[in-house]
């Protein structure tokens, strides 16, 4: 790996400390293979962390790999504190210290204090107003321009520190927008409480912060950026609200539901710690969006579940474009990952091959069962009645935690009659929202929820999908199946 990686590294874009590749030994392929199979020894975690990386490399490219990025929150089912997989995810994206202001910048080779940054940030923005946005300036003016726009990086440093990731609740600033690097994209993270309160706010409040984010930018106007969120939420603060308000937003933004405890293992911690740095700058065309997804039964299953739900949500489906735009470029991400990580001579086209299809397929099935949990909430399924009356239903079953059947037709606010409420019964049961026992109705936890969806027959787990492959008539190269 050290060769691959050293041919990939580019001092200008990246921040590494390149004494790190000593301890980068191993293949990449090995390094992302034996991260998948040796994270967890939940099939279910595994799964999630695998989706996480997937979408997380993708993150790191940004526009490079897609016009519309996906964001993702792992649903912390078990509730540990803090998050284990979201925790793996924010040390492979997030560089905290890189936040920090600090005499980051330097101005003729003396550091520049963070108090007094702004301003010069301030200066540097008028004085390139000053000269015109003409599209040629004469030599003078141009370089003048450019040592403006350098002055202006450099305090920025200052005031704001550096970095592809952010908080979400510290990512912007008065008077300058949203931070970010000179590529204008930036992942914002749920790290804290004020940041899920930040994010919770724009996405009811001001969604034009994350569908139209502007700060300075090119030639120091203000101008469109990037973002994509990253983090995790316990069920408490993923509550039908912010739900809803999400999939109105129209973005592509995956749930992952998961109920890991324990912290993860993470074999070769020192190749995943240099792996984002390198990645963000690999030259690569952007994922492409294929046609048809692949035709083995596994494959097929997933499809069928997440397309019907997606149909049934609210909204003008906006939100079910982006995700099956995502599940048709997502083969053709791994497939970018997976070669990449063959780049040297110890790589066979078999281990590839092996590492594209569990990229893919449980980066696919993280993002099938992530549409699966929207039924917590009453979404993505025919309930038999209108859904508002559904969620009155189930909230009062969860209040009580065990009710009669008899119950559900006297209750106040949550009243029904008998065939609608046997129908709905029915329906909550089959989603595993409830479990029926004679007369006797019980409310689901969302960690017992969480493990049902990790194990619906319907939905074989990954273990099982290398058994549906080899069942395949041809192999996957003769069918095309490992390029999308």
């Amino acid at each position: 790996m050290i060769q691959d990686l050293s041919r990939s590294f580019d001092s200008t874009h990246s921040t590494l400390d390149l004494s790190q590749l000593e301890h980068a030994s191993e293949p990449l392929h090995r390094v992302l293979s034996d991260l998948i199979a040796g994270c967890s020894s939940e099939s279910g975690t595994s799964t999630m962390t695998t989706a996480g990386l997937v979408l997380s490399l993708c993150q790191l490219r940004g526009r490079a790999m897609s016009e519309h990025v996906p964001s993702l929150i792992f649903l912390n089912a078990g509730e540990a504190a803090p998050d284990p997989v979201d925790e793996f995810v924010k040390d492979f994206v997030h560089d905290e210290e890189a936040n920090n202001p600090g005499e980051n910048g330097y101005t003729a080779g003396i550091p520049i204090k963070p108090e007094h940054a702004p301003a010069i940030m301030e200066r540097a923005i008028r004085e390139r107003r000053d000269l015109g946005y003409r599209r040629e300036l004469d030599p003078l003016s141009e370089r003048n321009a450019q040592a403006h726009e350098n002055a202006y990086r450099e305090a920025s440093k200052s005031a704001h520190g550096t970095g592809g990731a952010r908080a979400y609740s510290r990512a912007w600033a008065k008077g300058f927008g949203l931070l970010t690097d000179k590529d204008d994209q930036v992942i914002l993270r749920l790290n804290e409480a004020p940041d899920r309160a930040a994010f919770r706010h724009d996405v009811l409040k001001d969604p034009g912060r994350l569908l139209m984010p502007e700060g300075v930018g090119q030639h120091l106007l203000m101008a469109r950026k990037t973002v994509t969120v990253s983090g995790s939420l316990t069920v408490d603060l993923w509550d039908e609200e912010l739900v809803t308000g999400i999939i109105k937003l129209g973005l592509p933004v995956v749930f992952l539901p998961h109920t890991g405890k324990e912290p993860l293992t993470i074999p070769n911690a020192a190749a995943m710690k240099v792996l984002p740095g390198l990645w963000r700058d690999v030259p690569a065309p952007c994922a492409r969006t294929s046609l048809r997804l692949p035709p083995i039964n596994w494959f097929v299953a997933h499809t069928k579940d997440v397309r019907q739900r997606l149909h049934l949500l609210p909204g003008d489906g906006a939100y079910e474009f982006a995700i099956q735009q995502l599940l048709h470029q997502l083969g053709s991400a791994c497939d970018q990952i997976a070669q990449y990580s063959g780049n040297n001579h110890e790589t066979t086209p078999e281990q590839i091959s092996a590492l594209y299809w569990d990229l893919h397929a449980r980066s696919f099935r993280g993002i099938t069962l992530g549409m699966a949990a929207l039924a917590w909430h009453c979404l993505g399924f025919d309930t038999g009645c209108p859904r508002e009356k559904a969620l009155k239903v189930l909230s009062y079953i969860r209040e009580k935690g065990s009710v009669k059947k008899s119950d559900l037709l006297l209750a106040k606010g949550s009243r029904v009659d008998a065939a609608t409420r046997d129908i709905l019964l029915e329906r909550l049961a089959a989603e595993d929202l409830i479990r029926v026992e004679g007369k006797t109705v019980t409310a689901t936890s969302f960690e017992d929820f969480v493990m049902a969806l990790h194990s619906r027959p319907a939905l074989p787990d990954s273990a099982s999908f290398r058994s549906c492959l080899r069942m395949t008539e041809n192999s996957p190269s003769e069918q095309g199946l490992g390029k999308s």
